[in-house]
């Protein structure tokens, strides 16, 4: 399986260059570009990645404005948004994010999340051949894409109660 291709977006050099290495020890990920938002989307275009990993910093409008601009300039590409409270993360869900995490979140699951976000434009791509070669029925490929829907929408808030609770103790 080939490595999944990371374009790292952040308004803050050392922060990109933190993520950078973060993901350059971790096993299956390959950083193709890191830059500024205003250069994102231009980046996405050049180097074709897999997925963006954002800082949306604390989720003040400009950090959600940044999301949005990338994901209408570059529609196909997941997004993947970390943020310093629960309310910015939760905000950049409507402004285009696919996953959402804390800026805090441990390797482990930073991996699983960009993994996951990369998952349902699979599924639906899969899907929609199987569809045309009449090897799946549409109603099997409606509910193998709810699915996806489901799992990538459910992986976000499950993660966040855990970590919400771990912080408790």
């Amino acid at each position: 399986m080939p490595d999944l291709r990371v374009l790292i977006v952040s308004p803050n050099a050392f922060a990109r260059a933190g993520l950078s290495s973060l993901l350059a020890g971790m096993p299956g990920m390959t950083v193709v570009a890191s830059g500024a938002p205003a250069e994102a989307a231009s980046l996405a275009g050049q180097v074709l990645p897999d997925l963006a990993l954002m800082d949306a910093g604390a989720g003040e409008p400009e950090d959600l404005d940044r999301i949005a601009r990338l994901s209408i300039a570059q529609p196909d590409l997941p997004i993947v948004a970390l943020a310093d409270d629960l309310t910015g993360l939760q905000q950049a869900l409507v402004f285009g994010a696919s996953a959402l995490l804390p800026t805090g979140v441990d390797p482990q699951t930073l991996a699983a999340a960009l993994l996951q976000a990369t998952s349902l434009s699979f599924l639906v791509v899969a899907g929609q051949i199987g569809v045309q070669l009449d090897l799946i029925r549409p109603a099997a490929y409606a509910a193998l894409v709810a699915a996806g829907l489901l799992s990538v929408l459910l992986f976000p808030l499950t993660a966040l109660t855990l970590l919400r609770d771990a912080e408790a103790l």
